[in-house]
């Protein structure tokens, strides 16, 4: 049985029809793949599941341009600091993401 419990604020972006969505295993963080349709880019869309849904966006990456499956991943690994690993046609992207603000 599958139950709706949030639903989250793109805040003006828009969610791509094959998106790449990911999760950490250990923590409650949420990674989609979405883009700004103002500067017509990808940006990469963090949210902290485990808050309550007024607290749940944590903070988002603007990629370089847009970007589209096939030709685009998106995979997440970690514990206290999230290895968010980009991979595109051209390039191979690694960012932290610190699952708590203060560390």
């Amino acid at each position: 049985m599958v139950t709706l419990t949030k639903i989250l604020s793109t805040y003006g972006h828009k969610i791509q029809p094959n998106a790449d969505i990911e999760f950490s295993d250990v923590d409650s963080t949420v990674y989609v793949n979405a883009y700004d349709p103002v500067k017509n880019i990808s940006v990469i869309l963090i949210y902290r599941t485990g808050h309550a849904a007024s607290n749940t966006f944590y903070t988002k990456i603007d990629l370089d341009k847009l970007y589209s499956r096939p030709g685009f991943e998106v995979e997440v690994s970690g514990f206290f600091v999230n290895f968010l690993t980009i991979v595109t046609s051209d390039k191979f992207s690694v960012y932290r993401v610190f699952t708590r603000p203060f560390l």
